[in-house]
């Protein structure tokens, strides 16, 4: 099958092993010398770029460092606050605790045994 604007197009219908691969084998050569036909039709320095190669040398090495450096500063910060932002969320959310007891020095004072 051949997804073109107008449709699909049965490139090639066998059981035949062999006829299928030929019709792949004829489907591939022939998009390789439509591109190579589209490629020789263009200006030089297009074609470079077209083609992947360029002219000028790659400086894009620390970019990767640093975006690597970046990507692993972030991991770390996430790593160590998403647990004290949930803690300090916990205790804003929970109300202050009160004791039912009465408070415990003036029993430790009345209390000769202790």
């Amino acid at each position: 099958m051949h997804d073109t604007r107008y449709g699909r197009k049965v490139l090639a219908e066998s059981n035949d092993i062999a006829a299928m691969v030929e019709a792949v084998t004829h489907y591939v050569a022939a998009r390789i010398i439509e591109r190579e036909r589209a490629l020789a039709r263009i200006k030089p320095a297009a074609r470079a770029v077209a083609s992947g190669v360029h002219g000028r040398p790659r400086r894009g090495g620390w970019r990767m460092v640093r975006a690597f450096l970046f990507g692993l500063f972030a991991g770390c910060v996430a790593l160590f606050a998403v647990p004290v932002g949930r803690r300090v969320a916990a205790a804003a959310l929970d109300p202050p605790t009160r004791t039912l007891h009465p408070p415990l020095e003036g029993a430790l004072h009345n209390n000769p045994e202790i």
